[in-house]
């Protein structure tokens, strides 16, 4: 069974890149706030970690204090992305998307996702490439 702090493992080979600091956030800092937060060339964000269920139609489980704290920070121009293990692969999945206000189940509105992703570096460079070109 993958948990999240498989997927921690595996994200963190990535500190090994030049600019980048990167920690995970095991306490309660506030509710709902992402297990990773980030900060690459100057540029901050945070990471959510899931392990999604079901194999058609795939939950985040993003707890309501999530989806709250995502909104917030998304609205005043922060980034925030989740990292997910769905099916095998890993999926960056940049917030806020149709998913985190949603009440329709999953299989209605796609993910806008960017994956498989098989190398740690490449969460980083996926998610620079949002923040700054918004794509």
């Amino acid at each position: 069974m993958i948990l999240e702090s498989n997927l921690w493992n595996w994200l963190k080979k990535a500190r090994g890149m030049n600019d980048l600091h990167m920690t995970r956030i095991e306490n309660g800092v506030e509710s709902g706030f992402p297990d990773v937060d980030a900060c690459y060339s100057g540029v901050n964000f945070q990471i959510e970690l899931k392990v999604a269920r079901g194999a058609n139609n795939i939950s985040l489980g993003l707890r309501p204090s999530q989806k709250l704290w995502i909104n917030h920070r998304t609205n005043v121009g922060g980034a925030v992305f989740v990292l997910a293990w769905v099916n095998g692969d890993r999926w960056l999945i940049p917030m806020p998307c149709a998913r985190v206000y949603s009440p329709f189940p999953v299989g209605l509105l796609p993910y806008i996702a960017i994956g498989p992703i098989a190398d740690p570096t490449y969460v980083i460079k996926e998610a620079m490439g949002v923040i700054v070109h918004g794509k």
